[in-house]
This record gives C-alpha cells, sequence and structure tokens, in this order.
C-alpha cells in the first residue's frame, strides 16, 4: 500500500514528465560573446508570428466593437417600440 509521501512527487519530477509528454528542451545555456547572432529564420518567425497576433487582436478588438454596436442598436429599437 502506498503511502502519502510516496504518491507526492516533486516538482523537478512533474516538470520532467511535462517537458517528456509535450516534447520540450530544457533551457540551454546562454552563448556569449561579439559574434553572437539571432538566426535569421528565428527573425522571420518573430516578425511572422506578430503580426499574426496582431491580426487576431485586431479582428478579436473589432468584433467586440461591433457587438457593442449591434446590441446597443438591438436595445434601443426594443426601447422604441
Amino acid at each position: 500500500m502506498a503511502t502519502a509521501a510516496e504518491d507526492r512527487r516533486s516538482p523537478r519530477n512533474v516538470r520532467e514528465w511535462l517537458y517528456d509528454a509535450f516534447g520540450w528542451r530544457s533551457p540551454e545555456a546562454a552563448v556569449e560573446g561579439g559574434g553572437v547572432k539571432t538566426p535569421w529564420w528565428r527573425r522571420l518567425r518573430s516578425g511572422l508570428l506578430l503580426l499574426l497576433l496582431l491580426a487576431l487582436l485586431g479582428t478579436a478588438f473589432a468584433a467586440a466593437i461591433g457587438a457593442v454596436i449591434f446590441l446597443a442598436g438591438f436595445l434601443l429599437e426594443l426601447a422604441t417600440r
């Protein structure tokens, strides 16, 4: 029969399990020096993801404003009947 102490997992074991389950990698050591450059494909990926995020947030913001305007008109129409 398992005891309560055996059932608990340390945070490190849970972290390792999550890394294995989702294919995550542990943090890598930082590379230092004067010749360190970010690869071009990482810059491109970051730029594209930033544009995608801005487009999605803009669409959500526009949808929220549209819903408020639609509901305001609907409620105004109900109030004037």
